[in-house]
């Protein structure tokens, strides 16, 4: 029911997504049908009598709304009836019910936001992206670890490398909670490694994940996301203003295009995942497409897959 699109968005994105797993929609079922009269021949639906308002406070979402479609969905992860939970709806609500209903990985403090996006060569994962405005050095440890599964079992890096985003190179800079973190990550991982990043080198692939707070995190996030947005536009804007010339040697390019074009497409990557849960949740942004919103799908089900909460949980073990 979340998101700014509404139900429609995340209604067509469901049919779309029918076929590569066992969906279920939780929420209010004539709002469901009104948006997809047919949706029930793919999709089964869980009723829901209400859903969360942004101004809701947290004692009201955790006591007095279990009617809500988000603490529903949820619930029937923490009741083993379903694998997995992907929402639009409001990330504060969403992770505090998470945490409440289905509780920490044991070893973990809090959860973390973590996503996987695009760089020049291969994909990279970052996280916090705001679960967290502020982290202890104990927390930014176990962000590490919780990434480094991610990365290795939903992106396939045998043996993710390691970097700390920060406003500069040099071992001396940075905030007081980066330093003993620069010092255990060198001990522990090695060449593994890379020691700290700053923003303009996000996307060079000299990391597979990028650790830093969540305050840091997500102003980075929204960064990244309107540049790209700002950069489709100024292309698509140029494109459209093409001499007669100009767009007859476009369609030679046609393909070339499109592929830029596709590359600046943040939707394709949309879902973040709430780390370090016992149960999978993923997150799709508020203003996620009904091709982003089926990305997001497709993100829940690879963790689901891959049985990510209990990978790190026998990984915090071992460690």
């Amino acid at each position: 029911m979340g998101g700014d699109g509404g139900v429609a968005v995340s209604v067509a994105a469901a049919r779309s997504q029918a076929d590569t797993a066992n969906l279920i929609l939780v929420g209010d079922k004539t709002q469901i049908l009104q948006a997809d009269a047919k949706i029930q021949d793919v999709c089964d639906i869980v009723h829901a009598q209400t859903q969360l308002s942004p101004n809701d406070s947290l004692r009201d979402i955790l006591r007095h709304r279990s009617d809500s479609s988000m603490y529903v969905a949820l619930d029937l992860v923490r009741q083993q009836a379903v694998d997995g939970v992907v929402s639009g709806g409001d990330t504060r609500a969403l992770m505090s019910l998470s945490r409440h209903l289905l509780g920490m990985v044991p070893g973990l403090d809090r959860p973390a936001i973590a996503k996987e996006m695009l760089g020049r060569d291969a994909t990279f994962w970052m996280a916090d992206l705001g679960a967290n405005v502020r982290c202890s050095p104990a927390q930014l440890l176990q962000i590490v670890a919780m990434s480094q599964l991610a990365a290795k079992y939903l992106s396939g890096h045998s043996t993710p490398t390691v970097a700390l985003l920060n406003i500069g190179t040099e071992v001396y800079k940075g905030t007081g909670e980066l330093a003993p973190v620069y010092t255990q990550l060198e001990q522990s991982l090695g060449a593994g490694f890379v020691g700290y990043i700053e923003g303009n080198e996000l996307f060079n692939n000299r990391a597979d994940v990028i650790v830093c707070d969540g305050y840091v995190g997500n102003i980075t996030l929204k960064a990244v996301e309107g540049t790209a947005a700002l950069a489709r536009h100024m292309l698509q804007q140029q494109l459209g203003s093409a001499t007669l010339v100009q767009r007859l040697l476009l369609r030679l390019l046609r393909t070339k295009l499109r592929s830029v074009v596709s590359g600046l497409d943040t939707q394709q990557y949309n879902g973040a995942a709430f780390l370090g849960l016992q149960g999978v949740v993923v997150k799709s942004h508020g203003g996620a497409t009904v091709a982003g919103f089926g990305a997001a799908i497709r993100r829940t089900k690879s963790a689901i897959d891959e049985q990510l909460p209990k990978l790190l949980g026998q990984h915090l073990q071992k460690i």
